[in-house]
């Protein structure tokens, strides 16, 4: 087991509109850098778990993805892991509408017009840890 520290540096989230205009966003990419306590860039593979909340932390979409750090820096893009909920998913501005309810995992989540969403990294170090939070 090793033990990490994540830094948020040059982190950048950002929709990417390159698929065709009547469909939205498939994939939001996260860009981020890992290393170990003791300063390391992490180089080796690492399980990561992504998932969008709600203000409330209602979990709207929930994924894994294997990354392997260049360096320490990675990308990826959620929306393209191994999702484990919701099982029925269109595309990622489904999960962003403030206009209806969006079913969560174990609850509904009724938006606020104004309301952001919460993308939340965690890393698998023998169980699950938060390394980010932060809105959308």
């Amino acid at each position: 087991m090793f033990s990490y520290k994540f830094k948020m540096g040059l982190s950048l989230i950002a929709f990417l509109l390159s698929i065709s205009a009547w469909a939205g966003p498939q994939y939001i990419t996260y860009e981020g850098y890992v290393e170990t306590l003791a300063g390391v860039p992490v180089t080796s593979t690492v399980t990561m778990k992504l998932q969008i909340k709600s203000p409330g932390s209602c979990i709207l979409y929930d994924e894994i993805q294997s990354v392997t750090p260049t360096m320490g820096y990675f990308s990826i893009k959620v929306g393209t892991g191994t999702r484990s909920f919701p099982g029925v998913f269109s595309d990622m501005s489904s999960l962003f509408s403030n206009l209806t309810n969006i079913a969560g995992s174990s609850c509904t989540y009724t938006p606020a017009v104004n309301d952001a969403r919460q993308l939340v990294a965690l890393i698998d170090d023998g169980g699950f840890i938060e390394i980010a939070n932060f809105s959308l």
